[in-house]
């Protein structure tokens, strides 16, 4: 069942690079249905994935809990528009905001709640980028980079007591980090960071494994 999860997570995102949603006026049309659906879906499907032998279901309703954050659109005028791209416009979407949600997420006693957040804030991004209508990826989402995150992630697996939910909240915290980096390799879309966090989880797992 794991392995049928984790193949199913990589074929939704993982798609060819000339998928073009600007050309797909049907989703274009539903994004924001498909949008509010993925903030249940996906953290339940990462909290499945983490913790899939034990106590994965009051993880799932620890991140799903973080879906309160966007009480901060009552503050907004109007409430809900779905056009209206979160980050950086809500006062709990902000980058100041999303600093303190990764300090949540390596602190062990608020782990889930700051990993939680930090997904949600990711789906929001990508919601974001999805309004542009630009493609599904303008370049490959795998790289150079996508099989090194992975052979680290197999040698912390394998030599490291880290658990699949701390390897995940590092992982969020990085991806998040790269955007304020000034270096090439940090200038990803969010497709490539999709990936990575993949291939982290597989080469963490396959690593934990062995």
């Amino acid at each position: 069942m794991k392995k049928i999860f984790i193949f199913c997570f990589f074929s939704l995102y993982a798609q060819d690079k000339n998928v073009s949603l600007y050309q797909s006026n049907n989703f274009d049309k539903h994004r924001d249905k498909f949008h509010s659906i993925s903030h249940v879906l996906v953290p339940t499907g990462i909290a499945y994935a983490l913790k899939i032998e034990k106590g994965w279901e009051s993880t799932a309703l620890t991140y799903l809990s973080t879906n309160l954050v966007d009480l901060d659109h009552l503050v907004a005028n109007p409430v809900y528009d779905p056009n209206r791209c979160s980050i950086n416009y809500h006062p709990l979407h902000s980058g100041n905001a999303i600093f303190g949600y990764s300090i949540l997420a390596l602190h062990p006693q608020t782990r889930d709640v700051g990993t939680g957040l930090l997904i949600h804030m990711g789906l929001d991004y990508i919601d974001c980028e999805l309004m542009k209508k630009k493609s599904l990826s303008q370049e490959s989402p795998i790289n150079k980079y996508t099989f090194s995150h992975f052979l680290f992630w197999y040698g912390m697996g394998k030599y490291s007591n880290l658990k699949p939910d701390e390897m995940f909240a590092i992982s969020m915290v990085w991806e998040t980090t790269e955007f304020i980096l000034p270096f090439e390799f940090a200038k990803e879309d969010w497709m490539n960071k999709t990936v990575d966090l993949i291939s982290n989880y597989l080469g963490f797992m396959l690593g934990s494994a062995n």
